[in-house]
């Protein structure tokens, strides 16, 4: 098991972080370890690909249209928070401008 989040109760643990295929919920008040049923889909990416063809389906519905404006805000995020890493890591790659470090 490589993932874990803890709860006031316990702490369910998972295979990873993304198509998982185990899990277990370490129960501390009853000190006992729970197997829990997971069904991984067969595409890892399933569930992502649905959400973007109903982003895709449903242009001007405002809802989709929210969580699809969520999605690009969190990317932006992410690239950021990677890109700050390797800047502080003095990672450079071929392709980054010298001024950019």
């Amino acid at each position: 098991f490589t993932s874990e989040i803890y709860f006031d109760s316990g702490t369910l643990v998972m295979n990873g972080v993304n198509a998982i295929e185990q899990a277990q919920f370490h129960d501390r008040a009853h000190k006992e370890i729970i197997d829990l049923a997971v069904t991984a889909a067969e595409n890892p990416m399933a569930d992502e690909a649905e959400d973007f063809a109903n982003v895709m389906a449903h242009p001007k519905d405002p809802a989709w249209g929210l969580l699809y404006e969520e999605w690009i805000e969190l990317a932006r995020n992410v690239n950021q928070v990677i890109y700050d890493l390797r800047k502080n890591g003095g990672i450079k790659f071929d392709a980054d401008n010298e001024e950019d470090f």
